[in-house]
């Protein structure tokens, strides 16, 4: 026999030695009861003359594939892992796991009437978190192969779980399997990891992997490289990142800032925090955001200056649909000018014969003003077309309460001497919102991203606020990115016009955690 083949059957052996005597189920590390459990927990009483297949899941129902039964060869239907598939009675045969090759096996199965047939759970299962070096996770890429044969199984990928993006569970026959950095040989002397997966049992692992180029940084145990402890390693998830950029800026319509294409220096920040044991998200985010200039240097010039807090939380009544509630805020962090290339006049639109004074820089935001606060609820939409694109989509309705004080709106009329501003009041609406947000990784070190964000308030459709931002991130190296950016906002509070900034910068940026 094969020293190979032999070594995989003692192997296999053990393991089911291993199974047939572990009394301790955590061990076996499922997300999920014991499939007697699971399937004791379902209550509706099968139809007349009608039995039942169930097979059990070790994770996420929406995360493993689903099973198939079939008769005589011609598919019967279909079922995610922890439901039953009604079934007349008869025998069948139950296809399940990620390989969907013309060889998987297939197990028999005996329906008998007012009956549900358990389905003996001598599978693998396999979660993978992709991590880079400082304990990050991102959607890393990853093969999987079946040793000895080297047969092919898929493409695996990693997740950012802080958006709500969940980690595949790969069903698989057991054996062993050799994990490969994408598109590399089976017969990589680099770059892979082998995992021998046991019957019954969820094998789940950290792969460390590097943003720039995807090698292989390390691999093991994801309990032995999180932590042992609690579960909150894969629910919890921290992420803090600072970083300083520079490149050129065009803006249009600013408050306080001229129309030109200038080169821009910037500082920003992005903390997140997510915490989603299912069927629960909830998601905060902290930004801050500044681009300045310096063209006088005993005077700080910002030219985009943004602090914003976002939180949400939101319940799945299904893998892809759920309500939501949210409340936010959006300020700046220091005080906005209104700067003009020589003196003028600056007067109140309301009381033109009392001018606020004759200079070439007006005062007209002070610090953490105009204050925009606000909340909603309403219906979350989270769709997953394929592995490279995720699709978030917030309807509802909500309020808007924006405080304005010592705020002053730019309405200034060419064809008069004097340059004219007007005080702004603080607004409160009610309104339909929505929100989508949309990420594409097409490659490992290419990511783009699209958020729109717009505010409708009740009995004044046509004067909406809205946000729109388009960014595209190609990596260079893991600190290192050219990002392009759009941002077009809507902002009543400050300005009718729409707001236009388009950025591309070389930005280094370092995650905390």
């Amino acid at each position: 026999m094969n020293p190979v083949r032999l070594t995989r059957v003692v192997l296999l052996a053990a393991c089911a030695v291993t199974s047939a005597r572990a009394d301790d189920w955590v061990v076996r590390q499922w997300r999920q009861p014991r499939p007697e459990e699971q399937l004791a927990a379902i209550r509706h009483p099968l139809p007349q003359g009608q039995g039942a297949v169930f097979v059990p899941v070790m994770t996420d129902p929406d995360a493993e594939p689903a099973y198939s039964v079939l008769r005589g060869g011609s598919l019967v239907g279909t079922a995610q892992p922890g439901s039953r598939l009604v079934l007349p009675p008869g025998n069948y045969q139950v296809r399940l796991g990620s390989s969907r090759h013309e060889g998987a096996r297939l197990r028999p199965v005996s329906v008998q009437a007012g009956e549900t047939t358990l389905v003996e759970v001598d599978w693998s299962g396999l979660v993978v978190q992709v991590l880079n070096e400082n304990g990050f996770p991102f959607r890393g890429l990853y093969e999987i192969v079946k040793l000895p044969e080297r047969e092919y199984v898929g493409a695996g990928y990693g997740a950012r779980i802080e958006l709500g993006q969940r980690l595949e569970t790969w069903i698989l026959e057991p054996g062993l399997y050799l994990l490969l950095r994408r598109g590399e040989s089976y017969q990589a002397r680099a770059n892979f990891f082998t995992v021998l997966l046991r019957p019954g049992y969820l094998e789940r692992l950290a792969l460390v992997m590097s943003e720039e180029d995807g090698s292989f940084r390390g691999a093991g145990d994801l309990q032995a490289v999180i932590g042992q402890g609690t579960e909150l390693e894969e629910d919890l998830v921290v992420n803090w990142v600072v970083g300083a950029g520079a490149g050129l800026d065009f803006r249009r319509n600013v408050p306080g800032a001229a129309d030109v294409t200038e080169f821009v220096p910037s500082l920003f920040t992005d903390f997140t925090l997510s915490y989603s044991p299912k069927p629960h998200l909830v998601y905060t985010r902290f930004k801050l955001d500044e681009e300045f200039t310096q063209e006088d240097w005993g005077v700080y010039e910002e030219e985009f200056d943004l602090v914003r807090f976002d939180a949400l939380y939101s319940y799945f009544l299904a893998s892809y649909l759920g309500p939501y509630v949210r409340t936010g805020m959006e300020t700046n962090l220091f005080p906005n000018h209104l700067r003009l290339a020589e003196e003028r006049d600056f007067v109140d639109v309301d009381d033109p014969g009392n001018p606020l004074t004759r200079a070439d820089d007006l005062r007209i935001a002070d610090p953490f003003f105009p204050l925009t606060i606000k909340g909603g609820a309403g219906l979350r939409l989270d769709a997953k077309w394929s592995s490279l694109l995720d699709l978030w989509v917030l309807v509802g309705a909500g309020g808007r309460q924006v405080f304005n004080r010592g705020v002053w709106a730019d309405v200034d009329d060419p064809e008069t001497g004097a340059y004219e501003v007007q005080q702004k009041k603080d607004t409160g609406d009610l309104g339909a919102e929505a929100t989508l947000f949309l990420e594409l990784a097409p490659v490992r070190w290419l990511m783009a991203t699209a958020e729109f964000e717009v505010f409708l308030p009740f009995g004044a459709l046509d004067d909406p606020t809205f946000r729109l931002e388009l960014e595209a991130d190609l990596r260079l190296t893991s600190v290192v990115g050219l990002a392009y950016s759009l941002k077009l906002m809507r902002q009543p509070a400050m300005a009718e016009d729409i707001q236009q900034i388009h950025s591309v910068a070389l930005r280094f940026s370092v995650a905390i955690f």
